[in-house]
């Protein structure tokens, strides 16, 4: 995970304050928001809260 980044709550934030990841719920699932520069990529269909928060770490580096 990238280094002095934290959960508060269903955000990933890092040292500066900035929102690197989110996660949400949704019909389907947990769904994974990573956000990199001015773009995002997201990621659907985690059966856990868990595991989406995993996938969100490794997703921003």
């Amino acid at each position: 995970m990238t280094s002095n980044a934290n959960w508060q709550g269903n955000l990933l934030i890092n040292n500066k304050r900035e929102i690197l990841a989110g996660v949400i719920r949704n019909s389907g699932g947990f769904v994974v928001v990573a956000f990199r520069s001015k773009s995002y990529i997201d990621f659907d269909g985690f059966q856990t809260l868990e595991d989406a928060k995993y996938f969100a770490e490794r997703a921003v580096g």
